[in-house]
């Protein structure tokens, strides 16, 4: 506001406001049509318009951030909105990146990185916020740092990257999938165990993603400062790497899909609960650290329950795209984490006497137990792994090939048995064990 010369009054706060939230307001209709693009056009061409478009909205972001003026303000804007309505055509596609570059003992640690990204991408951008200074005079060089790595990605994306491998990474990618929009939406509607996956997952995110948006506002009442804000959410992300890499290998090689979202929600679960119990007390080295551990315990837990999710999403709707359920999985999360980024504040205590801020202990409340009501959907929740045994089942119908022949061989069994070829060749397909059989009968050793 300082830069642009805009006064610090109610109007201009809400105009700020839209910056960050411009991407929650782009999100469900532009999710909508990046998921039907990744699924009639590929992932390549998915990943290009959100590429590219970020390539445009950031240099058009580093062009108004030069310009103090008042059109200058709503251009950067402009920019943002554009920047936000070309997010969904990335963010989207983890499951389906997964699923077709990646093999059956891989894809769920591929979605849980892939899900960890996006996460870190955003820790990043608010590192980068350190360069801007008070009056916003360096805006313009933070501008110009994360176009050049958008310019810099998009490149790379136009080089190197392609919907699909040369060869099937497993058995599921290779028959893929030939359900109509219509067809995968009704079999969405109509599987129950996908709505309670749904609801249970948009809950725990929205209010994880609440206590992230709302972090300062929750601790500052009690103490806490901006530095100790800071450290917690580098904490989570951090930890938040190692629980997507174990969870992820751990789901990926037992398939124990169910077993690790609720070891990873019970676990999410305790960490809320710790750190709600700590923001009851002011701040002590004691509280500080035993908040900190609450942290560490969220991003073991929490950060994979992400990636988790949307890859049994995958399982119990399969064999609906996996753009599908991924794009349904997040826009249903978003609005959640909209709700409850909105009703944090309006629940918060009012100020104290000295006029500092009131405590956040009442969202919190709320917050835990929604997340308690929304974990015990989970009790419920019976749903198949339809892509991981119809691979199975493919692999036992490939290994029964193999021990009893192909096709070719079928074929000249039945002409043997049609008399169409020499009556020695015939005798040895009809029953290729027999001088196995001959000798074992001479010997006596081995029962026929």
């Amino acid at each position: 506001l300082i830069f642009f010369n805009r006064p610090n009054d109610k109007l201009n706060n809400v105009y700020l406001t839209l910056f960050p939230q411009s991407y929650n307001i782009t999100n469900v209709p532009c999710g909508i049509v990046a998921a039907i693009v990744s699924k009639r056009l590929g992932l390549r061409f998915s990943v290009l318009i959100g590429a590219l478009g970020h390539v445009v909205g950031t240099m058009l972001r580093v062009f108004f951030a030069t310009q103090p003026h008042g059109w200058g303000f709503f251009g950067l804007l402009g920019a943002q909105t554009l920047c936000s309505m070309c997010q969904p055509f990335i963010v989207y596609c983890t499951t389906t990146m997964a699923y077709n570059w990646f093999g059956e003992k891989e894809r769920t640690l591929a979605t849980s990185i892939a899900a960890f990204c996006n996460i870190f991408g955003t820790a990043v951008a608010f590192a980068m916020g350190f360069i801007v200074t008070e009056d916003g005079s360096t805006l313009y060089i933070s501008m110009a740092v994360q176009s050049g790595f958008c310019v810099i990605l998009a490149v790379a994306t136009i080089l190197l990257f392609s919907s699909k491998p040369p060869t099937p990474p497993s058995r599921s990618s290779q028959k893929g999938t030939t359900l109509s929009n219509k067809e995968s939406a009704k079999a969405m509607l109509t599987n129950i165990y996908f709505f309670l996956l749904m609801i249970t997952y948009s809950v725990g995110f929205g209010v994880l993603s609440a206590i992230i948006a709302c972090l300062g506002q929750i601790l500052t009442p009690q103490g806490y400062t901006q530095t100790d804000s800071s450290i917690y959410g580098l904490t989570i992300i951090t930890v938040g790497l190692i629980g997507c890499v174990v969870f992820g290998t751990i789901a990926d090689r037992t398939k124990k899909f169910k077993i690790c979202l609720w070891v990873c929600a019970i676990g999410a679960l305790l960490g809320t609960s710790v750190f709600c119990l700590g923001m009851f007390f002011q701040k002590t080295v004691y509280w500080f650290w035993i908040i900190l551990a609450a942290f560490v315990i969220l991003g073991i837990f929490s950060v994979p329950f992400v990636p988790l999710s949307l890859e049994i999403a995958c399982e119990i709707t399969y064999p609906v795209a996996a753009s599908i359920p991924n794009t349904t999985l997040g826009l249903t999360g978003t609005l959640a984490g909209i709700v409850f980024t909105f009703l944090f504040p309006l629940l918060q205590e009012p100020p104290k006497p000295d006029n500092s801020p009131g405590s956040m202990r009442i969202p919190l409340i709320v917050g835990l137990v929604s997340f308690v009501i929304a974990l015990s959907f989970l009790i419920c929740f019976r749903g198949t792994m339809k892509r991981t045994a119809a691979e199975q089942a493919e692999a036992e119908k490939e290994e029964a090939a193999k021990l009893f022949g192909d096709s070719d061989d079928n074929e000249e069994k039945e002409a043997a048995e049609e008399g169409d070829i020499p009556d020695d060749k015939a005798a040895l397909l009809i029953n290729p064990t027999q001088p196995v059989d001959l000798l074992a009968a001479s010997y006596g050793a081995i029962d026929k």
